[in-house]
């Protein structure tokens, strides 16, 4: 009887081991849920600066708002994906403009060595909490070609 006591605490206490080395290892179900929302916050973020580039060069100015982008295309990236708030745009001057939102983590550190966010532009680095990417248009205007030098027929 002694002896089937021990065996079964000694078991118990390796599952319980194996299971706080589980979250040790890769963090909590909490943890990698914050995760993975910072990384669609971030792919979010990269796709906005497509559709800001697509109206920059289609408009030669930054939109007003991001209300103004195609809606059909950022409809669902306009809102944080975990708080349903707003993400902020400012745009500034000379194809510049900031996008902001909140993050739960750190991309720019390592945990247990390894990086949590890979799949990251450089550019998009963040630190946790609220935090401002200053960035600008990959769009470069062209002058319009004079007509006096366009070929007619």
């Amino acid at each position: 009887m002694y002896k089937n006591v021990v065996i079964v605490c000694i078991l118990s206490m390796l599952m319980v081991s194996a299971v706080f080395y589980g979250f040790n290892q890769s963090g909590s179900p909490f943890e990698i849920r914050q995760r993975r929302f910072d990384q669609q916050r971030t792919t979010n973020l990269q796709t906005l600066t497509y559709s800001i580039d697509t109206y920059y060069r289609e408009h030669s100015v930054l939109p007003e708002s991001l209300n103004v982008l195609d809606q059909n295309t950022v409809k669902d990236l306009l809102k944080d994906p975990e708080t349903g708030k707003d993400i902020v745009y400012a745009p500034l001057s000379g194809g510049k403009y900031q996008l902001c939102t909140d993050f739960s983590f750190d991309s720019k550190k390592d945990v247990l060595g390894e990086n949590l966010f890979p799949h990251i532009d450089p550019k998009f680095k963040h630190s946790s909490g609220h935090y401002c990417f200053d960035l600008k248009t990959t769009v470069s205007l062209k002058a319009p070609v004079p007509k006096n030098l366009i070929c007619t027929t």
